[in-house]
């Protein structure tokens, strides 16, 4: 009886400590994914409003590299939140082509 009582005390700790870092990672995988929200719609911004400059002869410089930079940033912040809800990025446009 006084085995079963010692291991239910550690039993308990754990798992607040468990509880208390999956709130944790949940608010900075909302936190994270926020931002990733928002470099996406700075990286659809940059790219429309280059395209439209680039009629009149005026392309915002650096473009390119600020795309990439962004979008490299975007890619990693996303990949927390996927890995916690145990998703997959699949390339739709590769299986479609084939027979």
């Amino acid at each position: 009886m006084g085995r079963t009582f010692v291991f239910a005390l550690f039993e308990n700790p754990m798992k607040s400590i468990n509880l208390i870092l999956d709130k944790l990672i949940c608010y900075l995988n909302r936190i994270l994914l926020t931002i990733a929200g928002c470099l996406l719609l700075g990286v659809t911004i940059l790219t429309c409003s280059n395209v439209f400059l680039r009629i009149f002869g005026k392309p915002i410089p650096g473009t390119f590299e600020l795309m990439g930079y962004f979008s490299a940033v975007l890619t990693a912040f996303a990949l927390g939140y996927t890995q916690v809800r145990r998703g997959h990025i699949a390339v739709d446009v590769l299986v479609f082509k084939f027979p």
